[in-house]
């Protein structure tokens, strides 16, 4: 039951899942305090495979806003209770503020990220100057390479595994 749930909610460590389960974050799974532990091939391969993160980096913005990180994850194989299986993670480069906006299909991120833009603008006084996100096709959409030709740059990351990413994974 725990490797069970380990898969399913996309590998996550072990102790993250008791205390999920533990904590009612998790329903419907009861846990024998006694089970072990089971071995993952998929995630020990995943492992041998990353490459190390930078430890810091010399080009941080000093301003909220100057530079954002955008990512999309999903689908997720399991529906939140509003009905909701992908996620728009911002990160704001100067203080590394995330924020996480839950979303049904993953066409809904141009208006998620309109919506952050309105946000930062609005509750930061500062309006978005760069924007970097992965060459996805979320992110190249017609909507989204018109709306940076109006006045937020757009640095767009090519990337094969999580580290080429940078911050935003």
């Amino acid at each position: 039951m725990l490797f069970e749930a380990h898969c399913k909610l996309g590998h996550i460590v072990y102790p993250t899942i008791k205390q999920m389960i533990s904590t009612g974050m998790v329903k419907g799974i009861e846990l024998d305090p006694n089970l072990k532990e089971e071995f993952c091939e998929a995630c020990t391969k995943a492992i041998s495979m990353q490459q190390p993160y930078p430890h810091k980096s010399s080009t941080r913005a000093e301003n909220y806003g100057k530079r954002v990180h955008w990512d999309l994850w999903g689908p997720a194989s399991v529906k939140s209770l509003g009905g909701k299986n992908y996620s728009a993670m911002r990160k704001d480069d100067a203080t590394r503020e995330v924020k996480v906006y839950f979303q049904v299909k993953k066409s809904e991120t141009f208006e998620t990220y309109k919506k952050d833009k309105a946000w930062i603008k609005t509750h930061k006084g500062n309006p978005i100057k760069w924007a970097r996100m992965d060459c996805g096709g979320k992110f190249m959409s017609k909507e989204f390479i018109k709306h940076h030709e109006q006045g937020t740059q757009r640095e767009l990351t090519v990337h094969d595994s999580l580290p080429q990413n940078g911050v935003s994974e």
